[in-house]
């Protein structure tokens, strides 16, 4: 490392080396703080606090997130659709809560580099008269005290530079070269300009920190504000989103600043309803306050789980839990909109209840769309004869909401009520995103989401561990593993805990055993039916230790659980794509094809991780519909192959069968749209129909789901 001196000097009369014949400015420095500390080789001052740059805010004023995506800014596009939306490099301060002309001041001592002498694009102009959406900003550039240069980009700042720079007066901004002090005045929040027409007012402060240090001839990389989602991470503890070259400015005063703002400490709570996933992609539902239920691919496909959104996890946290039986499926589903109104119903083909929807956003929260929802009068009039009305259907548990004009948030449980997240921080500790949070209006909130609890989720709790891990010899391991679980001592000693918590290992005097145990000694035994294993007597305590066996694959055709775990052969999973145990692609022989068609349907598409799902309806001959539902003939035997083949027995005569394949990436076989998950001009993969009897091919054609829209399916006017 370079030698440094730290150059003391009151920022009175302060020039920068660069511009030596600048006039500066005096800042307003009070008269208990230190005299700035100023790098003699780089002319930068130390940053040593950092405080938030409005007077009186806080994390909690803060709205768009550092990482979140704005949809209204396009990176990249191809044939008019965009591919990759803006992430956020900074923090904005809620619209609502930063009028015109509210005071910004310098977030820690620094040097100007960028001043309100220059205009940039998209940031704002000064006023009304300004259509051209061009506006100003401050950078200034700090050094930490290891050497290391860091910038604070203010966005957004009103363009005062022909008025003169008074920090008492709070008018004009300082020009380039000038020290300025924390908390010293730099300048106004300016006019925003929003919508197509630049009509409406959103105003507020961009606030954003990068890696230094400021290069002039670079000027253009400082003052970004988006980048494609790709290049920002996830840290694993924090879940706190991270960027390699630019930093969230909240870190900087967790660290630098407040204390109480906690940041970086080990999240060990997550509040019921919260989708989590661990390291290799295991998902998680949380239950309640103690308990964990895993959630299988299949499961978060078939009932359209937010997996994109899921929480990464540490072993550690999972521990916090006690882990229960895995998350069952709610079972095929039909949405229909209710004839003669814009109520939307879901109805479950398997308790027969229909529930509608309290909020479109309700519907949004359980993975559906326009799509999704049936607008044929005959299915309507047809489910309301079948199905039970039932309660309402609230928002999904785990959903983040709030009510309009407010910026409380919550999160819907389990249980049917919300729970407030007492703060910004301790939201996006939690490894939240604002761009999952629902607006509602106020009055319809208790009815969307729930009854309001009064207890908050706070820094407290989420430090918490719910269930922990008790260690040898009483001990908490506070969720952590047992120390001596992974020491595994060897046979003939016991593991015991030091002061330290520390795990160490003692040999025991073996015991004389008399009878049957007879220490040390090894026999045979039935580890599960028809397969043999091994016990040895403990020398310890004299008893027979649990029967062993080694690690066999299962054989699929011998009728015997080889790997002893409760499933026998055809019904093990390890067998599914064994030739015996894969089903024929023909019609069930107990069934009378003389009045039935046997329609063979063959999918061929991109393999991807998951279950491909059919879904179909069709109008039998003097009988009720088929209501919209998934084929459950129609299994994917072998998942992640991107193969489908099975039959579907149809009476002939049947007319309008029509049918969509749900692929496992959450898209459809009939989307021909260019969005993210399209087929840009073609479906997803290919479908053929056949008869399984004699093998001739079925025509069908692509009609649309929703009118207007790319998004397609199948369509056969009439069974033979």
């Amino acid at each position: 490392m370079k030698a440094k001196c730290l150059l003391l000097a009151l920022c009175v009369g302060c020039s920068s080396p660069s511009t030596e014949n600048e006039q500066r400015s005096t800042p307003n420095t009070s008269s208990g703080q230190q005299a700035v500390q100023i790098d003699s080789q780089t002319g930068v001052p130390y940053a040593t606090t950092f405080q938030f740059p409005l007077d009186g805010f806080d994390a909690s004023d803060f709205g768009f997130s550092f990482g979140g995506i704005n949809d209204h800014f396009c990176l990249s596009s191809h044939k008019g659709e965009c591919l990759s939306y803006g992430a956020h490099l900074g923090r904005d301060s809620q619209v609502k809560k930063t009028p015109v002309g509210t005071p910004v001041y310098a977030p820690a001592d620094g040097i100007v580099r960028i001043s309100t002498t220059e205009n940039f694009g998209a940031y704002g102009s000064d006023s009304s008269s300004n259509p051209d959406y061009r506006g100003c900003l401050i950078l200034l550039e700090h050094e930490f005290l290891s050497g290391q240069s860091v910038l604070s980009l203010l966005g957004h700042i009103q363009c005062e530079a022909n008025v003169s720079y008074d920090t008492t007066k709070q008018t004009g901004n300082p020009s380039i070269g000038t020290i300025v002090r924390r908390g010293q005045y730099l300048g106004h929040v300016a006019h925003y300009w929003s919508g197509s027409d630049k009509s409406t007012d959103w105003h507020h402060l961009h606030w954003g920190m990068r890696k230094g240090p400021y290069v002039v001839t670079q000027k253009s990389d400082f003052v970004v504000g988006y980048a494609l989602p790709s290049t920002f991470h996830y840290n694993v503890t924090t879940h706190a989103k991270e960027h390699e070259t630019w930093l969230d400015p909240f870190v900087i005063v967790a660290a630098y600043g407040d204390p109480e703002y906690m940041a970086g400490t080990d999240v060990r709570f997550h509040p019921p309803g919260s989708l989590l996933k661990d390291s290799v992609g295991q998902l998680f539902v949380v239950k309640d306050d103690t308990h964990l239920a895993p959630l299988t691919d299949s499961v978060a496909i078939s009932d359209r789980y937010d997996v994109a959104h899921a929480v990464l996890v540490t072993d550690q946290e999972l521990s916090c839990y006690t882990m229960t039986d895995p998350v069952s499926s709610q079972g095929a589903v039909l949405l229909y909109r209710r004839l003669n109104t814009s109520t939307v119903v879901m109805a479950s083909l398997s308790t027969l209840q229909r529930q509608d929807f309290v909020r479109w956003e309700a519907l949004l929260s359980w993975g559906f769309t326009a799509s999704d929802v049936q607008t044929d009068p005959a299915v309507s009039l047809a489910s309301e004869a079948l199905y039970v009305q039932s309660e309402q259907k609230k928002l999904r548990p785990g959903s983040l909401v709030k009510a309009d004009n407010a910026s409380e948030v919550c999160i819907v449980r389990p249980d049917g009520k919300r729970q407030p997240i007492a703060s910004a921080d301790v939201f996006e500790a939690l490894g939240y995103v604002w761009e999952q949070v629902y607006s509602i209006p106020a009055e319809v909130l208790e009815v969307t989401a729930g009854e309001r609890l009064p207890q908050s989720i706070t820094w407290q709790n989420i430090h918490t561990c719910a269930v922990p891990t008790t260690c040898t010899g009483g001990k908490n391991c506070g969720g952590g593993a047992d120390p001596c679980s992974l020491l595994s001592c060897p046979q003939g000693s016991t593991c015991s805990l030091n002061a330290d918590g520390k795990a160490s290992c003692s040999i025991q005097t073996p015991q004389t055993c008399t009878g049957e145990c007879i220490g040390g000694v090894s026999e045979a035994c039935i580890a599960c039916p028809g397969v043999q294993g091994t016990r040895t007597c403990s020398t310890v305590d004299c008893q027979w230790s649990a029967c062993y066996k080694p690690s066999v694959a299962e054989e699929c055709t011998d009728g015997i659980d080889n790997d002893c775990n409760g499933v026998i052969d055809c019904h093990d999973p390890a067998c599914a794509s064994h030739s015996a145990c894969l089903p024929e692609s023909k019609p069930d022989p107990n069934i009378d094809t003389s009045e039935m068609f046997a329609l063979r349907l063959q999918y061929s598409g991109e393999k991807m991780i998951g279950s491909i799902v059919v879904n179909a309806w069709w109008q039998p001959p003097a009988q009720a519909p088929r209501v919209w539902a998934a084929v459950t003939e129609c299994s994917d035997v072998i998942t992640g192959d991107g193969l489908l083949d099975c039959v579907i027995m149809l009476p002939h005569g049947t007319t309008s069968f029509e049918f969509q394949l749900d692929l496992p990436n959450g898209g459809y076989w009939g989307d021909t749209s260019c969005y993210v998950k399209g087929g840009c001009g073609k479906t997803n993969g290919v479908v053929t129909l056949s008869s399984a009897i004699t093998g001739q091919s079925l025509s069908y054609e692509m009609i649309p789901n929703v009118p207007g829209e790319p998004y397609l399916k199948g369509h056969v006017s009439f069974i033979p």
